[in-house]
């Protein structure tokens, strides 16, 4: 029997791996590239926002994190205004990168939606924003 959430886990995975393979000479994973694309995007922004904006519980967040600073991809600063949260800043090298990341995640879903109209693509992301909502109405610290 096919299920929506065997579908969605498949193309989660296989677009993990071809990631991975892109990725690989900027020097990070897929699921790293979610916090250089916000902190590139927003230097300065709070630790304690990321879980938020990418959907992953705080002690992974920190841990990748943690990871991202050892390879010099990103500084953490203890906030002046509020020394109970830290900062985060891209590092030279993240900066670097950071289009090439970027380029790599549009070209994904381009491969992604080869084939699709513009109002099936529409009608797509339109879909999975439900099925994330109906989720997420479950989930109320997610």
């Amino acid at each position: 029997m096919e299920t929506i959430t065997k579908w969605i886990g498949i193309a989660d995975r296989l677009s993990d791996i071809y990631m991975n393979k892109k990725l690989a000479p900027c020097g990070i994973r897929f699921s790293q590239h979610m916090f250089i694309n916000h902190i590139c995007s927003s230097p300065g922004l709070t630790q304690d926002k990321l879980p938020g904006l990418v959907y992953i519980n705080k002690s992974n967040v920190t841990r990748i994190l943690k990871t991202l600073e050892e390879e010099g991809f990103v500084r953490r600063e203890v906030n002046p205004d509020d020394m109970r949260t830290v900062r985060l800043y891209p590092t030279e090298r993240a900066m670097e990168i950071f289009p090439m990341v970027m380029e790599q995640r549009e070209l994904c879903e381009e491969l992604m939606m080869e084939g699709f109209s513009e109002e099936e693509k529409e009608m797509l992301i339109s879909l999975l924003m439900r099925v994330t909502k109906n989720i997420r109405k479950q989930l109320p610290d997610a």
